[in-house]
């Protein structure tokens, strides 16, 4: 090391030549090999930038570089790959080619090309996504938006929105002619809340779900959500405006009102299930349908089908988990249905044990329209005053028969029934109405356990193919052509009112059997009152009744035989075809002619004691039978007739004691 020492101008510079030359040199090189060792090879250029770019859908490096994806590549939209569709080709629907629905099949949009799914921030998570949050949708026809994304929802160029994972989603907004499409894994279930919305589509179904374990669509509390289908109907039409695939629950405390001019309302291929809120659901078929199930727990439901069912399932195999497939249940709620064909049509059983129903059928159902069948032995029939239709069986999809009673004036070959089942119609709870051009209920076991039932038809207010079980509850058929009617008839309990314009009951087979345990019946009857192909057994229950004012029918008919063994039988009416029970040991029976008018009242007096009486409201009351237990009631009978009674009468038509 080497130290100079200069003067100049009187002063000492030191300068530390040597030291420092060899500093600098030293850190010159150390940052010389520091930098070539931190760059690659060689730096992309820009063409080479966008090229990656586009080979990678969903990038965000650069705002401004898009995608380019091959027009010879169609796109498979799933949880697992992104559809891949030119960019330039829109997607070309058919307006004769439309979604299928069916429980082999899902639903296909005819095109040629499928739009492209824009790979924004739709094909991956938001940068800022809260997993503790609900991703939020915004339809809009000038581009959807999606924030908090969790990476399962895509824009397509066409507009429409898909979800293809698991989540929950909070949907607002509108958009025309676009739809929301669900496609996830099988195991995935996802949540749509609608929070405002309204879709109405043209091109295909609105909210179309193809694949999944469970959706559920919640319009949330204060919201009002429609969702409209404009697609044209046809024969081929099928699905619905809001389809699925897989289970679906539609439910919340807000609104949604369904309005289809295609095919059904809501269809799906597994169970449906409703709950809570406001629905609304017009359609030309059928309004709710769930291939393998319908359950209404509760809500304010309203169906309108305008030439089809309102509610209806079709399947009625068991599942491989060992459930009963086509089982229509209404646990609570208002229920209003109004079907031009059937009111609930249920492959397996109908179940209603709650809630508040009523049902128009046919010419009861103001929305009813003129419907064309392709059945060629389909005979013109009015539905409402000047509407001529032809119908199937069953509405549009088929189902059990019309079929009529024979001898009904007002008989029509297609299916209008009030509620229907393959199997049974169960009824344990509940208020239900029905007012149908074809059988109230009818099924081939019908169970009435409970609840309060007003029937107004003009067929058979009950029919069962086999049995009719009535043991509690309170029925009033306001009107029928026949009351109740089936091979086998039971009443064990409760309280039933009929006014039939033929048989009040008929136990309409070769080896039938009616047989009277409990309950009050009382009935109207302008054809037979108790009416039985075989046999006729009483052995509990009251019966009071006014039969027919033509004597070629008899208030009480059997072919083989009546056995009166308790209870008590108050009847009347036209001389003709005059017949009794036989009375078992303990009991009595009085028969005699009488003469009445419509202002007398048939009393039956038991041990000096009014022990039944009824008001005459019809001319031609002339016989009349009394049978009575006597442990129960006394041993000494009278009956007679007086133009007033001191009794108070139920519904002002009878009292017994």
């Amino acid at each position: 090391m080497g130290v100079f020492i200069m003067r100049k101008n009187g002063k000492k510079i030191l300068i530390w030549i040597i030291p420092v030359i060899l500093l600098i040199a030293v850190i010159s090189f150390v940052v010389y090999f520091a930098t070539r060792s931190s760059q690659p090879a060689a730096l992309p250029t820009q063409e080479a930038a966008e090229s990656n770019a586009a080979a990678t859908p969903g990038s965000t490096s650069s705002a401004n570089v898009k995608p380019t994806v091959s027009s010879a590549v169609t796109p498979n939209v799933s949880t697992t790959a992104e559809p891949s569709v030119s960019s330039t080709a829109e997607p070309t629907v058919s307006s004769t080619a439309k979604p299928t629905v069916s429980s082999t099949a899902k639903p296909t949009v005819s095109s040629t090309a499928e739009p492209t799914l824009v790979p924004t921030a739709s094909s991956t998570k938001d940068a800022d996504y809260d997993s503790s949050g609900n991703t939020q949708i915004f339809l809009n026809d000038a581009g959807s938006t999606v924030k908090n994304n969790n990476g399962g929802v895509k824009i397509a160029s066409n507009g429409n929105v898909y979800i293809t994972k698991a989540g929950e989603y909070d949907v607002s907004g509108s958009f025309t002619n676009k739809s929301i499409i669900v496609e996830m894994a099988e195991s995935d279930k996802a949540t749509l809340n609608l929070q405002g919305v309204s879709i109405t589509s043209s091109v295909g179904a609105p909210i179309d779900i193809l694949s999944g374990d469970k959706v559920e669509i919640s319009a949330i509390n204060g919201t009002k959500n429609t969702i409209t289908d404009n697609r044209s109907s046809g024969s081929d039409a099928t699905g619905g405006a809001i389809q699925s695939c897989v289970d679906l629950e539609i439910k919340g405390k807000g609104s949604l009102t369904v309005i289809s001019k295609y095919n059904n309302g809501i269809d799906t291929n597994d169970d449906l299930e409703i709950k809570n809120l406001t629905l609304k659901v017009t359609a030309p078929n059928n309004a709710l349908k769930g291939n393998d199930s319908v359950t209404v727990e509760s809500g304010n439901i309203t169906t309108i089908s305008t030439m089809g069912d309102g509610i209806k399932t079709t399947n009625y195999d068991v599942s491989d988990t060992g459930k009963q497939r086509g089982i229509v249940t209404i646990l609570d709620g208002m229920v209003t249905i109004y079907a031009a064909c059937d009111g609930v049509d249920a492959a397996y059983d109908a179940v209603i044990s709650g809630g508040n129903v009523a049902i128009y059928t046919a010419s009861y159902s103001e929305y009813s329209e003129n419907v064309t069948s392709t059945s060629a032995t389909a005979a013109d029939v009015v539905v409402n005053p000047g509407v001529s239709s032809r119908r199937r069986p069953g509405g549009m999809g088929g189902g059990m028969g019309g079929g009529m009673s024979e001898g009904n004036p007002d008989a029509v070959d297609y299916s209008c029934k009030g509620v229907k089942a393959v199997n049974s119609v169960k009824i344990s709870g509940g208020t239900v109405s029905v007012k149908s051009y074809d059988d109230s209920l009818h099924a081939g076991n019908v169970d009435v356990s409970g609840g309060t039932l007003t029937l107004y038809c003009n067929d058979d207010a009950i029919h069962g193919d086999n049995t009719v079980n009535i043991s509690a509850g309170k029925i009033n058929i306001q009107k029928s052509y026949e009351g109740v009617e089936a091979p086998v008839i039971n009443f064990k309990g409760g309280t039933t009112h009929i006014t039939a314009s033929d048989d009040a009951m008929n136990a309409n087979a070769s080896n039938s059997s009616l047989n009277i345990s409990g309950g009050v019946i009382y009935f109207n009857a302008g054809g037979d009152g108790i009416d039985s192909n075989h046999s006729v057994v009483m052995s509990g229950g009251v019966v009071l009744a006014q039969g027919p004012s033509n004597g070629g029918n008899g208030v009480i008919d059997y072919d083989r035989s009546f056995t009166f063994r308790g209870g008590l039988l108050l009847v009347t009416g036209a001389n003709g075809m005059n017949q009794k029970p036989s009375a078992a040991s303990g009991n009595t029976v009085i028969a005699k002619n009488i003469s009445t008018n419509t202002n007398s009242y048939i009393t039956l007096t038991v041990d000096g004691e009014v022990t039944a009486v009824i008001k005459i409201t019809k001319n031609s009351q002339s016989y009349c039978v009394a049978a009575y237990n006597n442990t129960s009631y006394g041993s000494s009978g009278s009956v007679s007739v007086t133009t007033s009674t001191s009794v108070s009468l139920t519904d002002g038509l009878y009292y017994v004691k």
